[in-house]
């Protein structure tokens, strides 16, 4: 097998490959590093190698050679987000100069996961600072640039895990969700991306839950799946706040072939914030809708009619509040310079979230509880909601940046320390807005709880890919997979790649 073979498996191929002997995992970590030396200079997905460790990971797993029927990712390489996802003796950055040295001590419960399902891991992958932004563009790293087209991000904060499956160094890789960033780089790299339901993957043993709740971890995947395999392979967790699996014995991989019920589906191409929508984001839902017709499901247009201003006010002040707690902790462990090495925007929110008093930040998450009932009544009358991923392509490398002006306002403000004024002109509202308006859908499923997940149904004239986004109740990853499974048969992407990572 040559690198262009490999690149054409998910993770469940090579796996059966490698038990039927036709490949070994020493061959396919050598595909996958000469694949990461190819093209990685290029996009900056991947910050750190690990060969060493991954030579040991592969040692352990010939031991298990004889149990490689019962590991269903036997031998298959694989890249974890820089961020959470701990692998002991090696550093985690978290995307941050102020944490670049930092050495976790233990393996994360989920990592364990992956390892005990047999991935091999040789890596980790870019993201921005934290996994504030969504969009991956640290300055302790620089930018991942899109594999459609080098100008463009991969989204965020994923994005190093995406571009890095987009471009067939690994058929799947870890990464996390608090509003999007799964589903964002997904989209925004042309692969599936799913969130999991609040408190489905595990956090432990150092964390609970993350983001009260909003942040969970999974992974992204050229196939459908190499996700629900991955899924189906983290669910034995041992946190008093992990969601156990409804119906025992349900496997979602074994939903691939399986016929389900015809859906009731309602979609809507509105902005949630009343900002303009880019034409692509109309069709590509439009088309959705169209094939989903087509396969027979009942689809209409509809809304879920919560308020999009109040979901931005709500996601933005648990974000500024989240932040300023973790840089707060950052400074007791590391001292008060950190936060000079930190980035302008993460240093805004951590001065935003010091200045918001305890009630305030009560108040919005108490108002998750009413989006979660409003949720569930829109979900007695519809069995999924459809909308666009992104309400435009993917944005260029440096546009969301803040301009001079602003630079300049937050860095003065940062300096004498002014959060209460900043609050008294509105700058949560209108961080919501600057920050929501490339992508105004995802954050929803995070503050409900509620499963959803990014389909690559669409390419633009000009190449560049965006997903369809479905939510579904509480639960009911069983219902997105069945429907994912349908929609790659009828109209797959496998074969849709990246070119030759020129910029047109």
């Amino acid at each position: 097998m040559n690198t262009s073979e490999y690149r054409t498996y998910d993770g469940v191929g090579l796996a059966e490959l490698i038990r039927k002997r036709q490949l070994s995992p020493q061959e396919a970590l050598r595909m996958a590093l000469e694949t990461a030396y190819k093209f990685n200079p290029k996009v900056n997905a991947i910050i750190t190698f690990l060969e060493e460790n991954a030579r040991g990971f592969m040692n352990e797993l010939e031991k298990r050679y004889g149990q490689s029927q019962d590991i269903p990712f036997f031998g298959v390489p694989f890249l974890l987000k820089d961020l959470l996802a701990e692998l002991q003796g090696t550093a985690i950055s978290q995307g941050s100069n102020s944490t670049k040295n930092e050495i976790s001590k233990e393996n994360s419960e989920i990592v364990n996961h992956y390892l005990k399902a047999g991935l091999v891991i040789f890596g980790k992958t870019n993201l921005p600072e934290f996994g504030i932004m969504g969009t991956t563009e640290p300055k302790a790293f620089g930018p991942t640039r899109n594999p459609w087209n080098l100008n463009h991000s991969t989204g965020g904060s994923s994005g190093g895990s995406a571009a890095a499956v987009a471009l067939g160094i690994v058929p799947l890789a870890a990464g996390g969700d608090g509003g999007g960033s799964l589903r964002i780089p997904a989209s925004c790299c042309g692969i599936f991306g799913l969130k999991p339901t609040r408190g489905r993957t595990p956090n432990g043993p150092a964390l609970g839950e993350l983001w009260d709740g909003a942040a969970v971890q999974h992974v992204v995947s050229r196939s459908v799946r190499d996700s629900a395999v991955a899924l189906d392979h983290s669910l034995q967790v041992s946190s008093p706040t992990s969601l156990r699996l409804e119906r025992p014995g349900l496997s979602y991989s074994a939903l691939q072939g399986t016929k389900g019920p015809r859906l009731k589906i309602a979609f809507t191409t509105k902005h949630p914030l009343g900002m303009r929508m880019d034409s692509d984001a109309v069709k590509a839902v439009e088309e959705t809708a169209a094939l989903l017709k087509s396969l027979g499901h009942q689809v209409e247009e509809g809304e879920c009619g919560v308020d999009g201003e109040a979901i931005a006010r709500s996601y933005i002040t648990m974000v500024a509040g989240q932040v300023a707690a973790q840089v707060e902790e950052t400074k007791k462990r590391l001292g008060r310079h950190a936060t000079c090495k930190m980035e302008l925007i993460t240093r805004a929110l951590h001065l935003v979230g010091r200045s918001l008093s305890a009630a305030t930040y009560v108040e919005e998450h108490n108002r998750w509880h009413f989006y979660v009932q409003q949720m569930h009544n829109f979900f007695t009358r519809y069995d999924l909601a459809l909308t666009p991923t992104l309400a435009r392509r993917p944005v260029k490398i440096g546009e969301l940046d803040p301009k001079w002006h602003e630079v300049i306002g937050l860095n003065t403000a940062i300096f004498l320390g002014a959060g209460k004024p900043l609050l008294a002109v509105g700058l949560i509202d209108q961080m919501a807005r600057q920050s929501l308006e490339v992508v105004p859908y995802t954050q929803l499923a995070n503050l409900t709880g509620i499963p959803a997940m990014s389909v690559p149904l669409y390419w633009c004239a000009d190449k560049l890919p965006m997903g369809s986004h479905f939510m579904a109740p509480f639960g009911r990853e069983d219902r997105l997979f069945q429907l994912a499974f349908e929609l790659e048969e009828a109209r797959p992407w496998k074969d849709k790649v990246p070119g030759d990572l020129s910029v047109p």
